[in-house]
């Protein structure tokens, strides 16, 4: 007759008090490093989030500024580099930009010689038209003429500056300038050209051409001042 076996399963012994509290403090600690953990994860999240506007503003600086530069023709690094005004610089615009201002004027001299003399010989034939239309055709050959062909005779080819004064070189004559011949320096916003006004004339700088400008008016401005000091003192 078989005898069934039967199991018994040991007691287990009740947990110290002590050791009820030791796993506590270690689910409490696992809890305190998370809430940390979390706590910095949200800090760099919020740094990162107000970093991006900081960030955002600069690079909407640094495009306005490479905007600005491209429009004048003025490169960033450009911009920034200082001047010694005491040093000789020269300056000058592009070989064929110059070269083609002089059939410009050819022909800008060949249409005022032919509006005048067409005139002179239709006078005495009594072949004149309308006064209103002879004066329409003069004026328009004097409006190409102030803003064409003065230009075109004014502006500065070459520029040079040192100590002493500056050298300009426009289309057909150079002349040397002293700094105390110089009036004055006016640099119209609306205009792309600069006048440099003398005691004997004036001329044109053309802020395209002449690059870097911003080097040829910081040298004029700071060496102008002085003698415009002196003569009015």
């Amino acid at each position: 007759m078989s005898k069934s076996k039967r199991k018994f399963k040991r007691p287990q012994s009740p947990q110290s008090p002590s050791g009820q509290n030791l796993e506590a403090s270690e689910e409490s600690g696992t809890s305190d490093d998370a809430a940390a953990t979390l706590s910095q994860t949200a800090g760099s999240a919020a740094s990162v989030s107000s970093a991006k506007p900081s960030a955002r503003t600069s690079n909407s600086s640094a495009s306005a500024q490479s905007l600005v530069g491209s429009i004048l023709g003025i490169k960033r690094d450009e911009m920034r580099v200082p001047v010694d005004v005491n040093i000789p610089h020269v300056y000058r615009r592009p070989l064929w930009k110059h070269i083609v201002r002089y059939p410009a004027a050819f022909f800008l001299i060949l249409l005022n010689v032919a509006v005048v003399m067409s005139f002179v010989e239709r006078f005495p034939q009594h072949r004149v038209m309308d006064p209103f239309r002879e004066l329409f055709f003069f004026g328009m050959v004097g409006f190409i003429d102030v803003f064409m062909f003065l230009p075109v005779l004014l502006e500065v080819n070459k520029i040079e500056t040192d100590t002493e004064g500056l050298k300009v070189g426009a289309l057909l004559w150079r002349v040397k300038l002293t700094w105390d011949q110089i009036v004055a320096f006016d640099q119209p916003k609306y205009l792309k050209f600069a006048i440099l006004k003398t005691k004997k004339g004036m001329y044109f700088l053309n802020k395209y051409d002449l690059k870097p400008f911003y080097e040829v008016a910081e040298i004029i401005s700071a060496k102008m001042k002085p003698t415009i000091q002196d003569r009015q003192s």
